[in-house]
């Protein structure tokens, strides 16, 4: 296995994000302990997946939004860190916009704008598509599995963007392998989920389902690959 280049330096940005991350998720874990831990016991075991489901009150509602911000921030993170440490050909650790080269924390901004972005077309369309079909009791559930699986990704990776980010070579290349192969398991589970639920609504066209999980979850995902290709060969030789 062949380790990834040492990280940029990032300055006292980097050290700020993940303490600012760490401070909210330990408050938020501490003011919300019983529901916390249901939500992240939720991905392991149907119990807890169920009786989540279920919650429809103020105070998880709040948890909630508060858990998407969280994930959504370490996720973005996450990508900033994977794209600094495959840098190996190419200085992909920037981008370039009208002018404005966007680098550091300004980098890491964007990546966090694309990715609530993204996350909320995939919702808009959701429920674009359950008012026009009627389906909103199966769109909700979808819903819900979208925002839970970007909770569990972004609850898992807190501590391995610590590791990612201020371990060795050698430490933070097995990391990033084994953070890969873990959020692909958990996405395919995702999109059997989605898939399965859209074959059983008989009013919602089937070919709607392949079309929703083609461009708005795997083409992203094919737009990073296409980026990386020589690195996710290594990683699949791994």
């Amino acid at each position: 296995m062949n380790a990834i280049p040492r990280i940029q330096p990032h300055g006292d940005w980097l050290i700020g994000v993940l303490l600012f991350i760490t401070v909210l998720f330990a408050y938020t874990i501490y003011s919300y302990r019983k529901l916390m831990w249901k939500a992240i016991l939720s991905g392991f075991f149907k119990q807890y997946y169920i009786s989540l489901q279920r919650e429809e009150n103020e105070i998880y509602k709040k948890v909630s939004a508060r858990l998407n911000f969280i994930s959504l921030l370490v996720l973005a993170l996450f990508i900033y860190l994977w794209l600094n440490k495959t840098n190996l050909h190419a200085p992909l650790w920037y981008l370039k916009m009208n002018g404005f080269i966007f680098k550091g924390f300004s980098l890491y901004l964007l990546l966090f704008a694309l990715l609530t972005f993204l996350v909320f077309l995939q919702i808009t369309v959701i429920r674009f598509l359950a008012f026009i079909f009627n389906t909103q009791n199966e769109a909700k559930e979808h819903e819900f599995n979208l925002w839970l699986i970007y909770k569990l990704l972004g609850v898992y990776s807190l501590p391995l963007v610590f590791f990612i980010a201020y371990s060795n070579d050698t430490i933070a290349s097995f990391l990033l392998y084994f953070s890969l192969i873990l959020f692909a398991a958990v996405l395919l589970r995702r999109y059997f989920i989605g898939f399965k639920l859209g074959l059983s609504m008989n009013s919602f066209p089937k070919i709607y389902s392949i079309l929703y999980i083609c461009t708005l979850e795997i083409l992203p995902i094919a737009i990073l690959v296409k980026l990386y290709k020589t690195e996710i060969q290594t990683i699949l030789s791994f």
